[in-house]
């Protein structure tokens, strides 16, 4: 068990407190673990919720702002593997009966499957949410996760394009992902950026990507982008780690780029980056609803994206970004070309206002709530 803190919370006279175990694999620094923290954060201030977060494997980055805070996170501490399934569901529903939770929310395969068992075994209603399209999933969680679906009360898919990515879609609903807006705007701004700017100078137009170095990213596009776009006076920071890194730093190499081009590996803050960033790019072939894209937004930046679904309801093309074709990297050099040569802060503005009025975690967290409520 990773952390017990045993006072009850959130005590209403009002309403029963609700205790809601929201499960997921770990809290290592992704999409769907930040969105696990931050509605556990925004669940601390709402009456009638207890949030209780469930690691099937043990902790990760993001247990540091879960410190500050009375939220317990449990930990099964079984390791993330098809063999382990039936010993993880067992943990798991030993957890739920020993918590008394009212509900079990999840997220990622492993967990849908472990959590739709134990809850199944402890007669608790469970909730899962889709953070990727169908065809993104490996055959293998494909099949568990069709198996067991009809043992969860509810789908919540983060955009419509991962809801309509599967053919059966009844019982679904689109919850979108969402972050933090006001802290993190407020966290970039803060930033330390001494060292990175002191790499370059201050009239360098800096493109920034976000993303884990892995084949549905195909950051080799904005590679061959920004050879095609050749202005001196620019450098493009690639901000991720992942298999195909060393390929990635070859291909930079081979175009003699690597004054222009960074490619930083994991990275423990990823707020400088976007402080000292005046575009966000992207040249992704899949997404659900990319997490980045909402902090690209919360940071003021003008994204340039591709035109896949998921990105299509974020951004708005010629109002707070530009969408291309993928797999077209002249295209993307383009309108890297119109970032680097005109003035495109009323983009990011546009973007901040579409995030902050669409994407909140406090909206989010409402929008989840009353589900929740349905559902028990």
């Amino acid at each position: 068990m990773l952390r017990e803190i045993n006072p009850p919370l959130y005590h209403s006279p009002e309403r029963p407190v609700m205790k809601l175990g929201l499960l997921i694999n770990d809290l290592q620094n992704g999409g769907a673990e930040r969105l696990v923290t931050d509605l556990a954060l925004e669940f601390c201030q709402t009456d009638g919720i207890e949030p209780h977060i469930l690691l099937a494997h043990r902790g990760g980055d993001l247990l540091s702002s879960l410190a500050p805070t009375e939220i317990q996170v449990h930990g099964l501490d079984v390791d993330i593997s098809t063999t382990t399934i039936p010993q993880g569901a067992h943990a798991l529903s030993e957890q739920l009966e020993r918590l008394d939770i009212d509900l079990v929310h999840s997220h990622l395969s492993y967990s849908h499957v472990i959590g739709r068992f134990a809850c199944a075994r402890q007669g608790v209603p469970n909730v899962s949410t889709y953070h990727n399209v169908r065809a993104h999933k490996p055959r293998l969680k494909r099949l568990a996760e069709r198996t067991t679906r009809s043992l969860s009360d509810c789908i919540v898919c983060v955009s419509e394009g991962v809801k309509q990515s599967y053919r059966n879609r009844e019982g679904m609903v689109v919850i979108y992902n969402a972050i933090d807006t006001e802290g993190f705007r407020t966290r970039v701004e803060s930033a330390d950026t001494s060292a990175l700017l002191s790499a370059h100078s201050n009239e360098t137009t800096v493109f920034l990507n976000v993303a884990r170095c892995v084949e549905q990213k195909r950051q080799g596009d904005l590679i061959q982008a920004f050879a095609e776009f050749d202005a001196p006076d620019t450098h493009l920071y690639i901000v991720g780690d992942g298999p195909r890194k060393q390929q990635l730093e070859t291909l930079v190499s081979e175009q003699e780029l690597s004054d222009r081009i960074t490619i930083t590996g994991y990275v423990d803050r990823i707020e400088p980056y976007y402080a000292i960033a005046d575009a966000f790019v992207s040249s992704s072939s899949m997404e659900g609803l990319p997490s980045t894209h909402l902090e690209a937004k919360a940071a003021q930046l003008p994204i340039i994206s591709t035109n896949i679904p998921g990105v299509t309801e974020l951004v708005d093309h010629g109002t707070d970004g530009y969408l291309c074709a993928v797999e077209h990297p002249r295209e993307i050099a383009n309108y890297m070309r119109t970032v680097h040569t005109t003035d495109t802060g009323a983009m990011g503005r546009q973007g901040f206002e579409s995030v902050d009025n669409e994407f909140s975690i406090g909206t989010i967290a409402t929008e989840h709530a009353d589900l929740y409520r349905r559902v028990v």
